[in-house]
């Protein structure tokens, strides 16, 4: 299985650049995995870039609510970035782009 995403650091901020263009149903588990192996070494700000993703399934959105609130529960920020028109509409009719910091 290929990796989801990877992660760097630039400055203070820690990235998780998604790699995949279709985040589906079958990805969830993978993408939180790597999530959680990630978690220990990120920083306060953690930016989910999200440049690469056209389309993202509902249990992929659940999971990235789970994201943000374990971000939430060790006092750090995620923050949505470089999200593609299709991804962006979905947020917005879902009212996540309300929850979710989107830069």
């Amino acid at each position: 299985m290929d990796k989801l995403m990877d992660v760097r650091t630039e400055g203070e901020r820690t990235v998780l650049h998604i790699l995949k263009g279709h985040l589906l149903a079958d990805d969830n588990e993978a993408f939180k995995e790597e999530f959680e192996a990630a978690l220990p070494s990120l920083g306060r700000e953690t930016i989910l870039d999200l440049r690469e993703v056209e389309y993202i399934s509902s249990l992929i959105l659940a999971s990235m609510m789970y994201i943000l609130k374990r971000m939430s529960e060790t006092k750090r920020e995620l923050i949505l970035s470089n999200i593609q028109p299709k991804v962006h509409e979905l947020l917005r009719v879902t009212n996540l782009d309300k929850i979710f910091r989107i830069e």
